[in-house]
C-alpha cells in the first residue's frame, strides 16, 4: 500500500497596496461606483471568475474562464500529444533532456547574472532543440 505525502496548500498571493475590496468600501464609495464595476475573484482556482454587481442568486450574471476552457480553445492537449509523438520519432530522449536542462534556469529575471546563465544554457541546448523544432515544424505543418 502506497503512502501519499500530504498535499501542499496553495498560498494566496499577497495583497497589493492598490487592491480594493468591496467589503472595505463606505456607503458613499459604493454609491459612487454603482453600475460601473465588475467583481473579480483572483483567488479562485479558475483563471478568471467575474460577477456583475447587479447579479443576484436568482439571476446570476457570471463570467468564468478556466484552464480547461483555454485548453479546448487552443487545442493544447492535441498539439502536446503530436509534439510528444514527434519527439519519440526524432531522438526524443535528447530533446527532452535539453528541454529539462533549459527549464532549470530562470528566463524571466532582471538579475543580469541569472539572465547570463540562461543565455549560456540556451546556447548549449540550442543546436539539439533547433534541429528538432525546425524539422518538426515543417513536417507537422505540412501535414495539416
Amino acid at each position: 500500500m502506497a503512502i501519499k505525502a500530504p498535499a501542499e496548500k496553495k498560498k494566496k498571493p499577497p495583497k497589493r497596496p492598490g487592491d480594493i475590496f468591496i467589503d472595505k468600501l463606505t456607503l458613499k464609495e459604493l454609491e459612487a461606483i454603482k453600475g460601473k464595476c465588475v467583481l473579480i475573484d483572483l483567488h479562485r482556482g479558475d483563471l478568471l471568475f467575474c460577477m456583475h454587481e447587479d447579479s443576484t442568486s436568482d439571476d446570476p450574471c457570471l463570467f468564468r474562464y478556466n484552464a480547461l476552457q483555454m485548453a479546448k480553445e487552443t487545442c493544447s492537449t492535441c498539439f502536446r500529444k503530436i509534439r510528444e509523438r514527434a519527439k519519440k520519432e526524432h531522438n526524443g530522449r535528447e530533446v527532452s533532456a535539453a528541454e529539462a536542462r533549459l527549464a532549470t534556469t530562470p528566463h524571466q529575471t532582471i538579475d543580469p547574472l541569472k539572465f547570463e546563465q540562461y543565455v549560456r544554457m540556451r546556447s548549449q541546448v540550442s543546436p539539439v532543440l533547433r534541429a528538432f523544432y525546425e524539422d518538426y515544424e515543417t513536417t507537422e505543418s505540412s501535414a495539416h
